[in-house]
């Protein structure tokens, strides 16, 4: 990710966005021209860019926070992906919703917790981005079909 901060405002602030694989080969680019991706100016809000860092891990669940987390052994993945949730909430159903690389949604699918959600029968080859939601609890995972 290539970003410029421009102050406050942010009226002219700036992104560019490349999404690559382990060997660096290019699979996605925001806004590709001849032979390199250039930021776009952003249509409205502000990016803003803090210098500093941490090194340090996150700290383990001390069991004051509910347990949300996904993950997924097949990414990239071919014919069907699946998202795997780890949540303490044994109840309330789950809202999948698939979207693709440009931000659209492509559909929604809700699921008992205990169920496990796929897709990729009726997708192209690409970047998709599942979002997760139970109860107020929101996460997303990227992943790529082949």
């Amino acid at each position: 990710v290539e970003m410029t901060d421009r102050g406050e405002p942010g009226v002219d602030d700036s992104i560019g966005i490349n999404l690559t694989d382990s060997s660096g080969a290019l699979l996605y680019s925001s806004n590709w021209i001849v032979t390199s991706t250039e930021e776009m100016t952003l249509a409205g809000g502000n990016i803003v860019v803090h210098s500093g860092f941490s090194t340090a891990l996150p700290e383990a669940n001390q069991g004051d926070q509910p347990i949300f987390s996904l993950s997924t052994d097949q990414n990239p993945f071919e014919g069907f992906g699946e998202v795997d949730l780890e949540s303490d909430d044994k109840s309330s159903m789950v809202i999948y919703s698939v979207y693709d690389g440009n931000n659209k949604l492509i559909f929604t699918k809700m699921l008992p917790p205990d169920k496990k959600f796929s897709f990729g029968e009726n997708v192209r080859s690409g970047m998709y981005i599942v979002k997760v939601q139970q109860g107020n609890q929101v996460d997303q995972i990227r992943m790529i079909k082949n």
